[in-house]
């Protein structure tokens, strides 16, 4: 197997609270619902596939704004993008960023393209970073 050129990390830890919900800690988690569809989603498509890679990661210190969701890749641009959820909606939209991401030779796909969920709820841009290993004092 081809090692894969970029990284989406789920935080499987994010839950859509309210305040006010006492119910909350006896539902399944929402992060992890987002991330077991993903991992569906992902290895179904004809793209993704061979290309990128999901991981589960605890807390990713955006819980105000849960689901949350980075994408990664070397050379590339790096995104965290929030107010998430397993619905197909949800899912496509993050699939349709992460193919235009693995498409983009930067990481930074034309904004217009971008489905507007992301385009709305991308918390952060990361600029791309060298190797560590081939970083200079």
């Amino acid at each position: 197997m081809a090692k894969k050129s970029g990284l989406m990390q789920v935080c499987v830890t994010c839950r859509r609270i309210d305040p006010t919900d006492t119910a909350a800690d006896a539902r399944p988690i929402e992060g992890q619902l987002l991330h077991d569809r993903l991992v569906e989603a992902v290895s179904k498509d004809d793209v993704l596939r061979d290309t990128l890679a999901v991981e589960p990661v605890q807390c990713m210190n955006s819980c105000q704004q849960a689901c949350t969701v980075s994408l990664r890749s070397a050379g590339k641009y790096g995104y965290v993008i929030a107010e998430l959820d397993k619905s197909d909606e949800r899912v496509d939209d993050l699939l349709s960023f992460s193919r235009l991401y693995v498409a983009s030779d930067t990481g930074a796909p034309v904004w217009r393209e971008r489905p507007e969920h992301v385009r709305k709820n991308t918390l952060v841009r990361l600029h791309p970073s060298p190797e560590f290993p081939d970083m200079k004092d």
